[in-house]
């Protein structure tokens, strides 16, 4: 979809959009964990209430689970883009720039559209505020945006969760044809949803719609029984989906992963490695869902493009820095960590890998670091700094910290807290042949964009 070019000079446009980032982050109120339990979504709601409740006016595919969540999203909305449906998808965190929370049709929505939003979200805010509630959040607000922002554009909506289920303020969706999606649900946010995959997976399951249907990746019996029990209190009606032969039957090389799925033709995937396999067959069950309820045939062509077509910035995304490959993943947990540590094993075989590792201050450090070591030749410890103000949450953990727990760990180590300078040392001490590895934060990411971004 194209979008009309703002009113004012491009410069204009540009101190606009700064001005608005300045807003969303330094003015309303930081995420924290645990801070949605104090009003859970009710000041969402009334958010969302006073602006005509935009996220009732359109059909929308919402996905939850610990890893997976955001490459789901991406397939289901480029396999619906492809059939020739205008798809709204608003995804978190973003890996370098905020519009790319504000999909539509696979790409980000100018920076004025971004900022006309605000301004008709602002007064409202405001009157949220008044009212007792507080102020809302950074994720709320942009919440609120994105379904502003999709209102009257789109067919569909596919809204990714932030943390949880239950609670998250994504979860004000009151239509009874909202379709649930849960990816595979790991140990995450355990200070908040809990210490046990079933605490978890009860979270997660709070955003099931009342007497509609769902679709949930398998995981194991106690997990499962959790979703099912959560479902029939809902009179939800879930759909359990066996990912393993997809993830076990996928090729995976160097030009890509390809979803090879029992009589069905071979389909290569714009997201690289094998658990991509499963989000993809999660991702093309829910679309053929879709199809059947809403009466719409599925087209396989437009399957095959919108799989190929699938992109998501920070999700093992290959740079070239002077000669060098450099992988940007933003995996932030020992789950999903765990996956970029697969798809090296089998790009790079037997090979010894350099990372560059920074995470947030509530990681569990040591869980990080026991599944890079298999890969790890060494580790270059960073750290980073966010928005969040001086809650304990928006720290990083010291790179002198993580350099020593990667020693503990057996890891060879050195700390360079200055992103770029941790970079640089990464690539002067590797192996021309083996990739480095930056992970553990997309704020990571965002600090060593510029010098790794082609020019």
């Amino acid at each position: 979809m194209s979008w009309p070019s703002g009113s004012g000079s491009d410069l204009a446009e540009r101190l606009d959009y700064a001005a608005a980032l300045r807003y969303l982050y330094e003015e309303l109120t930081p995420e924290r964990p645990g801070g949605f339990r104090s009003h859970g979504t009710d000041r969402a709601r009334a958010l969302l209430r006073g602006l005509g409740n935009p996220q009732e006016s359109v059909a929308t595919v919402h996905v939850a689970g610990t890893a997976g969540k955001g490459s789901v999203c991406a397939f289901v909305a480029a396999i619906l883009t492809a059939h020739g449906f205008r798809v709204g998808a608003h995804l978190s965190p973003h890996a370098y720039e905020l519009v790319e929370r504000f999909q539509i049709d696979g790409g980000p929505v100018p920076g004025h559209v971004l900022v006309d939003e605000l301004d008709r979200v602002r007064p409202q805010i405001e009157r949220v505020e008044e009212a007792g509630l507080g102020r809302p959040t950074f994720f709320e607000v942009t919440n609120a945006i994105a379904f502003g922002i999709f209102d009257g554009t789109a067919d569909y909506n596919v809204i990714e969760t932030g943390i949880g289920g239950l609670l998250d303020s994504t979860n004000v969706i009151a239509r009874r044809d909202k379709l649930a999606v849960l990816t595979p649900i790991g140990l995450d946010h355990t200070d908040v949803l809990g210490a046990t995959l079933p605490e978890i997976a009860a979270h997660k399951a709070g955003m099931l719609p009342t007497g509609g249907q769902a679709i949930s990746a398998r995981n194991g019996a106690d997990v499962d029984a959790v979703i099912a029990a959560a479902a029939s209190y809902r009179q939800t009606q879930v759909d359990f989906v066996d990912l393993d032969a997809a993830v076990r039957h996928a090729r995976v090389g160097r030009d890509g992963t390809v979803l090879r799925l029992a009589g069905e033709e071979e389909m290569a995937l714009g997201l690289q490695g094998r658990h991509q396999a499963g989000n993809a067959a999660l991702a093309l069950r829910a679309v053929r869902l879709l199809g059947r309820r809403d009466g719409w045939a599925v087209d396989p062509s437009a399957v095959r493009a919108g799989l190929r077509l699938a992109a998501l910035p920070g999700r093992f995304e290959r740079r070239v820095v002077g000669r060098r490959s450099v992988i940007l993943d933003g995996a932030h947990n020992a789950f999903k960590i765990a996956s970029v540590v697969a798809t090296l094993n089998e790009l790079y075989p037997g090979q010894q890998i350099t990372w560059v590792l920074a995470l947030k201050h509530d990681k569990d450090l040591g869980a990080v670091l026991r599944a890079v070591a298999p890969t790890a030749a060494f580790v270059v410890a960073t750290e980073f700094h966010t928005d969040g103000g001086d809650h304990p949450s928006s720290w990083s953990h010291r790179a002198d910290d993580i350099a020593a727990a990667a020693r503990r760990t057996g890891l060879q180590a050195v700390s360079a807290p200055d992103p770029l300078n941790a970079l640089d040392r990464a690539l002067t001490g590797s192996q021309p042949s083996a990739p480095v590895v930056v992970s553990g934060s997309f704020h990571l990411l965002a600090a060593i964009d510029v010098a790794t971004r082609p020019r």
